[in-house]
C-alpha cells in the first residue's frame, strides 16, 4: 500500500493530495454509513435482549425488607434497599471514559495489523456516541445518595444489613444482635459436634 501510494504520487505529481483526500474522503463517508447501520442492528438486537431482560426481571419478586430493629428508615431508603444487593448503578461517563479508552486501545493493538484502523474507528465512534449520551440521568445519581444515606444511617446507629436465609430477602439487624447470634450459633454447632 505504501509502495503504490508513492507510485500514486510519483505519478500524479501535484494533484495526488487532491486525489487522496478525495478518496479518503469517500472511504470514510461509506464506512460511517457502514457503521452507523451496524450500530443501529447492534443497538435494536441490545435493546431487544434488555427488555427481555426487563420481563424476566419483573417476574421476579423484589426482595423484602424486614427491619428487627426500633429505628424506621424513610420509605424512599426503603425502596432504595428493595433494589438488592446486586442492583449496580449506573457511573457517570466521566467516571470511567478513560479507562475504557485505555482497554479498548490495548484490545486493539492484539489485533491483525491490517484490521485495526477501522476497529479504531469503530471505537472511537461508539465511544462518542457514550459521551454524548444522556443515559446517565438523575436516577442514577438519587440511588447513589440514598445508598449513602442508607450507609451513614448503619454507621451511625450500629446496624447492619444481612441476607435471609433461603430467599432474597434482607433484614435490618442491630450488630451487637448479630454478632450475639454468630457466637451462640458457632458455640451450639461445636458442643454438638463435639457430641
Amino acid at each position: 500500500m505504501y509502495k503504490l501510494h508513492l507510485e500514486c504520487a510519483h505519478q500524479c505529481k501535484g494533484v495526488w493530495q487532491l486525489i487522496y483526500n478525495s478518496i479518503e474522503t469517500k472511504l470514510n463517508h461509506i464506512l460511517d454509513t457502514l457503521y452507523h447501520r451496524l450500530n443501529k442492528k447492534l443497538d435494536k438486537v441490545t435493546q431487544q435482549s434488555q427488555t427481555t431482560y426487563n420481563n424476566k426481571e419483573n417476574t421476579n419478586t423484589q426482595p423484602r425488607i424486614i427491619n428487627l430493629t426500633y429505628f424506621s428508615l424513610q420509605k424512599e431508603l426503603v425502596n432504595t434497599l428493595t433494589l438488592g444487593p446486586n442492583y449496580a448503578i449506573g457511573k457517570s461517563p466521566k467516571q470511567y471514559i478513560n479507562e475504557l479508552i485505555l482497554d479498548t486501545e490495548s484490545a486493539i493493538r492484539q489485533l491483525d495489523p491490517k484490521i485495526q484502523s477501522p476497529i479504531r474507528h469503530l471505537a472511537a465512534t461508539k465511544i462518542q456516541q457514550i459521551l454524548i449520551s444522556n443515559e446517565y440521568n438523575t436516577l442514577h445519581k438519587r440511588i447513589q445518595y440514598n445508598f449513602n444515606q442508607v450507609i451513614d444511617i448503619l454507621h451511625k446507629n450500629n446496624l447492619t444489613i444481612v441476607r435471609a436465609d433461603k430467599n432474597k430477602d434482607i433484614a435490618v439487624i442491630q450488630t451487637d444482635f448479630l454478632e450475639l447470634k454468630i457466637k451462640n450459633f458457632i458455640q451450639e454447632n461445636h458442643i454438638t459436634l463435639l457430641k
